[in-house]
């Protein structure tokens, strides 16, 4: 049987619930935010996070998940950062319902760990589940509301851009393989 991966979990994901969203990006970083394994915009403008995670520790580690901001720019915290800088870790800021961050956040997880895990109250949950070679993600838990702030064009272009690009790197690649 196949090795259930990220990619193979976005693919699954994609399948499931594109029509369900205006844009739907993997591996996307908005601006002044962490990567997001899934990047959401709802039809009603609002974001959506989902952050997948395929082992216990895995899990546990993305709570230590921290950085700081100089400027507009998120950096990892790195043994030559000045004490005097301030240091945010996302999952205070979901927890305060930040508006940088996603309007509902989620944790996509194989079903077999969620009894595992405490699930944050800020947080949702998506399971992973498998039939054969066939990878599929189910609903489990509503992630509740943390904000109502909508995403920004300038936000949705970004997002376009960022498929764009994709889209001509990945067209690229598969010609020059041939």
């Amino acid at each position: 049987m196949d090795s259930l991966t990220e990619r193979r979990v976005q693919n699954a994901f994609w399948r499931e619930y594109c029509s369900s969203y205006e844009v739907l990006c993997p591996n996307f970083t908005p601006t002044d935010w962490w990567e997001c394994d899934i990047f959401g915009v709802t039809k009603a403008g609002l974001a959506h996070e989902f952050e997948i995670k395929l082992s216990v520790a895995d899990f546990k580690a993305d709570a230590a998940k921290d950085g700081f901001w100089l400027g507009n720019e998120l950096r990892s915290r790195g043994p030559d950062t000045p004490d005097s800088i301030e240091t945010l870790n996302k999952h205070e800021l979901l927890a305060a319902r930040s508006p940088r961050g996603p309007s509902r956040f989620y944790f996509v997880l194989p079903e077999e760990l969620c009894d595992q895990v405490e699930l944050p109250d800020w947080a949702g949950l998506r399971g992973i589940s498998r039939s054969g070679p066939r990878v599929y993600v189910g609903h489990l838990r509503d992630a509740p509301l943390l904000h109502r702030e909508k995403v920004s064009e300038d936000m949705l272009s970004q997002m376009r851009r960022n498929f764009y690009f994709r889209y001509w790197r990945e067209r690229n690649r598969t010609v020059e393989a041939r």
